[in-house]
């Protein structure tokens, strides 16, 4: 299916659908990357969290907020509720890119948080494309309104 545009561009919807799948196969990847490196230095980011916020972060909590993370980066590589998905991943790196570039683990984590926060704008503006699973509720809504 071809949709024009106002800039009489026109645009395959298949070929942005695949891309948009992609993209949030490649995002999955590098926030599962980010997660698991968080989980296995929970001790140390749960020190930083305290010295830079002055607030009791537990390593328990390190841990359920890792798991928070990865339950939403799931939802993002399915497409469910992409958009939702993408500015809770959107926040919590940019939480914790502050808690690990504040502290005194690798800088060089700055440079991905900056980059996962660049990719996660795509699915944040354009939604899932018609992989996803906001496209197959939203046919089938669609489907049963039109049937009625």
């Amino acid at each position: 299916m071809k949709i024009q545009t106002n800039c009489k561009c026109v645009v395959n919807e298949t070929h942005f659908s695949v891309t948009m799948l992609l993209s949030r196969l490649l995002i999955t990847a590098a926030q599962l990357y980010f997660i698991t490196g968080v989980i296995l230095n929970f001790r140390t980011i749960s020190q930083n969290a305290v010295n830079i916020f002055h607030f009791p972060v537990t390593p328990a909590i390190v841990i359920a907020v890792c798991l928070i993370g990865i339950a939403i980066t799931l939802a993002l590589l399915l497409g469910l509720r992409t958009r939702t998905a993408a500015l809770c991943l959107l926040i919590f790196n940019m939480i914790l890119g502050i808690v690990f570039t504040l502290g005194t683990v690798n800088r060089l984590s700055l440079f991905f948080v900056t980059l996962s926060i660049a990719a996660l704008l795509t699915p944040l503006l354009l939604g899932g494309g018609k992989y996803s699973m906001d496209f197959i509720k939203a046919r089938k809504a669609t489907t049963e309104y039109l049937s009625k």
